[in-house]
Protein backbone atom coordinates (compact mmCIF):
# COMPACT_ATOMS: atom_id res chain seq x y z
CA UNK A 1 0.00 0.00 0.00
CA UNK A 2 1.41 3.35 -1.03
CA UNK A 3 0.56 6.59 0.80
CA UNK A 4 1.62 9.06 -1.88
CA UNK A 5 -0.91 11.64 -3.03
CA UNK A 6 -0.38 13.06 -6.48
CA UNK A 7 -1.65 16.60 -6.67
CA UNK A 8 -2.82 18.28 -9.87
CA UNK A 9 -0.03 20.10 -11.69
CA UNK A 10 -1.26 23.60 -10.69
CA UNK A 11 -1.79 22.70 -7.04
CA UNK A 12 1.69 21.50 -6.02
CA UNK A 13 3.64 24.70 -6.74
CA UNK A 14 0.92 26.91 -5.25
CA UNK A 15 0.86 24.79 -2.10
CA UNK A 16 4.65 24.96 -1.74
CA UNK A 17 4.70 28.74 -2.25
CA UNK A 18 1.97 29.45 0.30
CA UNK A 19 3.37 27.00 2.87
CA UNK A 20 6.80 28.62 2.46
CA UNK A 21 5.26 32.05 3.05
CA UNK A 22 3.54 30.73 6.19
CA UNK A 23 6.76 29.25 7.56
CA UNK A 24 8.75 32.41 6.75
CA UNK A 25 6.09 34.41 8.59
CA UNK A 26 6.48 32.18 11.65
CA UNK A 27 10.27 32.53 11.63
CA UNK A 28 10.15 36.30 11.11
CA UNK A 29 7.47 36.62 13.80
CA UNK A 30 9.71 34.82 16.26
CA UNK A 31 12.60 37.07 15.28
CA UNK A 32 10.46 40.21 15.78
CA UNK A 33 9.37 39.03 19.24
CA UNK A 34 12.94 38.19 20.21
CA UNK A 35 14.06 41.65 19.02
CA UNK A 36 11.33 43.40 21.03
CA UNK A 37 12.03 41.21 24.07
CA UNK A 38 8.54 39.78 24.45
CA UNK A 39 9.12 36.28 23.02
CA UNK A 40 7.67 33.55 25.22
CA UNK A 41 8.30 30.00 24.06
CA UNK A 42 5.32 28.82 26.14
CA UNK A 43 2.96 30.76 23.85
CA UNK A 44 4.40 29.25 20.66
CA UNK A 45 2.25 26.05 20.68
CA UNK A 46 -0.93 28.10 21.12
CA UNK A 47 0.09 30.37 18.26
CA UNK A 48 0.82 27.40 16.00
CA UNK A 49 -2.50 25.80 16.93
CA UNK A 50 -4.56 28.92 16.25
CA UNK A 51 -2.53 30.85 13.68
CA UNK A 52 -0.77 28.30 11.50
CA UNK A 53 -2.38 24.86 11.57
CA UNK A 54 -5.84 26.07 10.42
CA UNK A 55 -4.30 27.59 7.28
CA UNK A 56 -2.03 24.63 6.56
CA UNK A 57 -4.73 22.07 7.31
CA UNK A 58 -7.32 23.87 5.24
CA UNK A 59 -4.98 24.17 2.29
CA UNK A 60 -4.03 20.49 2.49
CA UNK A 61 -7.69 19.49 2.69
CA UNK A 62 -8.56 21.56 -0.38
CA UNK A 63 -5.50 20.26 -2.26
CA UNK A 64 -6.49 16.64 -1.60
CA UNK A 65 -10.12 17.41 -2.51
CA UNK A 66 -8.88 18.95 -5.76
CA UNK A 67 -7.19 15.67 -6.60
CA UNK A 68 -10.01 13.30 -5.67
CA UNK A 69 -13.23 15.31 -6.04
CA UNK A 70 -12.60 17.40 -9.08
CA UNK A 71 -12.09 20.64 -10.89
CA UNK A 72 -14.37 22.71 -8.66
CA UNK A 73 -12.09 22.12 -5.67
CA UNK A 74 -9.04 22.96 -7.76
CA UNK A 75 -10.50 26.38 -8.48
CA UNK A 76 -11.50 26.84 -4.83
CA UNK A 77 -7.99 25.82 -3.73
CA UNK A 78 -6.30 28.24 -6.10
CA UNK A 79 -8.57 31.09 -4.96
CA UNK A 80 -8.03 30.37 -1.27
CA UNK A 81 -4.28 29.86 -1.73
CA UNK A 82 -4.07 33.19 -3.54
CA UNK A 83 -5.91 35.02 -0.77
CA UNK A 84 -3.84 33.38 1.97
CA UNK A 85 -0.69 34.14 -0.02
CA UNK A 86 -1.64 37.83 -0.24
CA UNK A 87 -2.31 37.91 3.52
CA UNK A 88 1.06 36.39 4.35
CA UNK A 89 2.98 38.55 1.86
CA UNK A 90 1.55 41.64 3.57
CA UNK A 91 2.49 40.24 6.99
CA UNK A 92 5.99 39.34 5.78
CA UNK A 93 6.46 42.88 4.50
CA UNK A 94 5.37 44.32 7.87
CA UNK A 95 7.70 42.02 9.79
CA UNK A 96 10.67 42.77 7.55
CA UNK A 97 10.06 46.51 7.96
CA UNK A 98 9.84 46.04 11.74
CA UNK A 99 13.06 44.02 11.85
CA UNK A 100 14.95 46.52 9.69
CA UNK A 101 13.54 49.64 11.32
Amino acid sequence: MEWVIELPQEIGPALVIVMTAIMLDVVLGIMVHIKTGDFDVRLLPKFLLTGVIPYVGGLLFLAIAAQYVGVVYREIFLSVAGLIGIKYIAELKDKIVELMG
